[in-house]
């Protein structure tokens, strides 16, 4: 059985997860933002107050965290990227998505985001998690269908 673990992301993990990223990650990094998965982990992890990685068997595989709207307020922008594997072992990933969505809620009691309408999967585990997921709307440089969602705590 694979032992997964959950470590404080780096960078010497982007390479990593960026090169395994699921279709649909990279699909919506390129609709939201024109930015290869290596530039949107890049990004993500610089202006991250919080940010794990998830290690199967010590191998990178997920990255996700949470950016601060703006300096001045505790809103929080959070991000998750990942490899297929999270969808083989969705049971824990889920459990653990859970776990960390309490602590970054600690510090940022707002939580809101976008995402891609034509990702699904996301989708489902962002209602799973909690989040209010509102009616899709034109979003980044091709404006294509996104949905806005969010969580208050």
């Amino acid at each position: 059985m694979a032992t997964i673990e959950i470590v404080i992301a780096n960078r010497d993990h982007l390479d990593a997860v960026a090169d395994c990223l699921r279709p649909a990650d990279r699909q919506e990094i390129w609709a939201a933002t024109l930015a290869t998965p290596h530039e949107a982990l890049d990004i993500s992890l610089s202006f991250s107050t919080l940010a794990w990685t998830g290690l199967i068997d010590g191998v990178p595989f997920v990255m996700f965290g949470v950016a601060a709207a703006s300096p001045w307020c505790r809103h929080g922008i959070p991000w998750l990227l990942s490899g297929p594997q999270i969808e083989i072992h969705r049971t824990a990933a889920l459990r653990l998505c859970r776990r960390y969505i309490k602590e970054i809620a600690e510090q940022h009691p707002i939580l809101a985001n976008f995402v891609d309408a034509r990702n699904r999967t996301s989708i489902r585990w962002l209602k799973w998690l909690g989040f209010t997921v509102k009616p899709a709307i034109p979003y980044g440089p091709f404006n294509l269908l996104f949905h806005p969602f969010e969580m208050r705590s």
